[in-house]
């Protein structure tokens, strides 16, 4: 009979603690504290720190400023924690251990016993309660803080997001007004090579003009051979009379708009090499500044991701208490004969899911208080700014080295205490049937008979 129900009672224990994965979500705080420091150091450098980000719901208009406002806030949220499950651990512990509440409790459940004793009775109910009541509290407030944590880190996520697209968008525009210009240089370079030839052929046979009409005129007297000339010499050349006599009176201006011209597509040119080369920076910048968005993006995406784990247990954790303090609650307004029987058959259940409870409690306080808080003071101690790369190196070690330090360390402690309460969940419930045949072993003795017949 009593192994039957002690295989009940495991399989309440072993749902209660496997299926939940206390060890492994827990696992995920110190995690967090390093995820914070990556952060802290990733926007220390001068390029990140001058990285403007705006957008709803964030506190400030810089990366830095708001990266370090979330990871405050992660290190308050684990801070207050460490507090509001410590005295979960208490108050769950005293309603789970021997001679606790719950046993304390059975002592005043005789079927036909004095008022007072009935009066002392309700009593130990309401404490439950009140210890249910609190403790809910303190998890729904730890809850709370953590929405709070989740929201900033998503609100950030958006906005890294939301800049990631506008600097892609505008990296594209850059790509496009640079390919825009070395096309458009390209073509005057072009323009500015057949003016070139053309003024270099010009030149030539007006020189070589000129020097016909030198050889003619001095060979030839009077007006007769300069007119003579002329027509010879534009005949030798190519050039009509009148372009010649045209070109002797005006060749030095015609020569001078030529060279404005050269000169005027030569300076275009410079300046679209300008313009390029300050866009090529620009893109440059833009491309950094993409870098470093996406490596903080990844950061704060797995932050978000095992927040949203841990703040699912926390749900769970309170779901839980919240259940226990119905049915204690249920008991407290109930008057009938049959109330201490059922108060004896919910009892141990009871006592089971607070010890629950207090190993729960017990497992995250031993983590933060080994691993986790010396963390977060580490962070809060972390100040880089404006490193230069050498000293950025130099921090990516450290955090290498806290990173063993505190999440192997509490990887290894929660594999042992997991691996320790497996083989305590037989013993475990042993002890609370003991415990409850001293109590009140003739109402424990009738309420197993009860339970052996609706077992058959």
């Amino acid at each position: 009979m009593c192994d039957q129900q002690l295989i009940l009672l495991r399989g309440e224990l072993e749902t209660r603690l496997k299926g939940k994965e206390w060890g492994k979500q827990i696992q995920g705080a110190p995690q967090r504290v390093i995820l914070m420091a990556h952060c802290k150091v990733l926007v220390s450098t001068p390029s990140a720190m001058a990285l403007q980000l705006s957008g709803s719901g964030l506190k400030y208009n810089s990366l830095f400023a708001n990266i370090n406002h979330c990871n405050q806030i992660g290190q308050d949220t684990f801070r207050s924690t460490a507090v509001r499950m410590e005295r979960v651990g208490h108050l769950s512990y005293e309603m789970s251990k021997s001679g606790g509440i719950i046993e304390t409790m059975l002592k005043y459940m005789e079927p036909d016993q004095s008022e007072i004793r009935n009066k002392l009775f309700q009593s130990y109910i309401m404490a439950g309660v009140n210890s249910i009541e609190e403790s809910v509290t303190l998890i729904r407030q730890v809850d709370e803080e953590f929405k709070v944590w989740v929201k900033v880190t998503v609100d950030l996520l958006r906005a890294l997001d939301d800049k990631a697209a506008s600097n892609q968008t505008r990296n594209r525009e850059t790509e496009g007004k640079i390919k825009a210009q070395l096309l458009e240089k390209k073509l005057l370079e072009k323009e500015l090579e057949v003016e070139k030839r053309e003024l270099e052929d010009f030149e030539k046979r007006f020189q070589k003009a000129i020097r016909t009409y030198e050889h003619i005129v001095n060979s030839l007297p009077g007006t007769i051979a300069s007119a003579g000339a002329m027509v010879a010499a534009a005949t030798a050349v190519g050039l009509g009379p009148e372009v010649l006599a045209m070109v002797a009176a005006f060749g030095g201006m015609h020569h001078a708009w030529l060279w404005c011209r050269q000169q005027t597509r030569k300076s275009t040119i410079r300046s679209l090499e300008n313009e390029t080369s300050t866009l090529r920076d620009r893109l440059k910048q833009l491309s950094g500044e993409h870098q470093s968005i996406q490596e903080v993006v990844t950061i704060v995406k797995k932050t978000l991701q095992d927040l949203q784990q841990l703040q699912e247990q926390i749900t769970h954790f309170m779901d839980f208490l919240m259940n226990i303090q119905t049915i204690m609650a249920i008991k407290i307004f109930k008057n009938d004969p049959d109330v201490k029987k059922e108060i004896l058959s919910d009892a141990l259940l009871m006592k089971n899911r607070f010890l629950i409870a207090s190993k729960a409690t017990a497992l995250y306080n031993e983590v933060s208080q080994a691993f986790v808080i010396p963390g977060v003071h580490w962070v809060t101690g972390l100040c880089p700014i404006d490193l230069p790369d050498d000293v950025i190196e130099e921090k990516v070690q450290e955090i290498e080295i806290w990173k063993a330090k505190i999440c192997n360390g509490a990887e290894k402690l929660i594999s042992k205490r997991i691996g320790e309460l497996d083989l305590e969940l037989e013993v475990l419930n042993r002890e609370s049937l003991q415990s409850f045949r001293k109590v009140a072993p003739e109402l424990f003795a009738k309420v197993w008979e009860i339970s052996n017949e609706d077992l058959k």
